[in-house]
């Protein structure tokens, strides 16, 4: 059972290492810890059928707090996925608008700075 706790002790402390990436916009770094996560967590589920019904209520608490903390990065990741649509959305928009001018600002005609009067 203390296994199971270790491992869910490590998974919160890896998640909340997650939000703080995704605070900071560090993607990456995020999606690493998340995968380390899920795999600490599947080893806790492991460890703790192994154990037996001792500590459960511990090990529901750990869990509560995962939970809570899984809650807690989703809304985060949320919020940067928003951001990221807006800016999309925005970025389309400007490239419309620039489109738009097509060629009006393009020099036409001789690009020499100096024209002969004889021809």
């Amino acid at each position: 059972m203390q296994t199971a706790l270790c491992l869910l002790d490590q998974a919160i402390e890896l998640g909340r290492r997650e939000l703080g990436f995704l605070e900071e916009g560090e993607v990456d770094g995020a999606e690493r810890l998340a995968q380390d996560r899920g795999r600490l967590l599947r080893e806790a589920l492991a460890a703790k059928a192994a154990a037996g019904e001792q500590g459960l209520d511990d090990y529901c608490g750990r869990l509560k707090e995962l939970k809570g903390l899984h809650g807690l990065i989703m809304e985060q990741a949320r919020r940067l996925h928003e951001v990221l649509r807006k800016d999309l959305i925005r970025s389309r928009q400007e490239r419309r608008r620039l489109n738009g001018y097509g060629g009006v600002g393009r020099i036409s005609g001789p690009t020499d700075r100096f024209i002969s009067r004889k021809s």
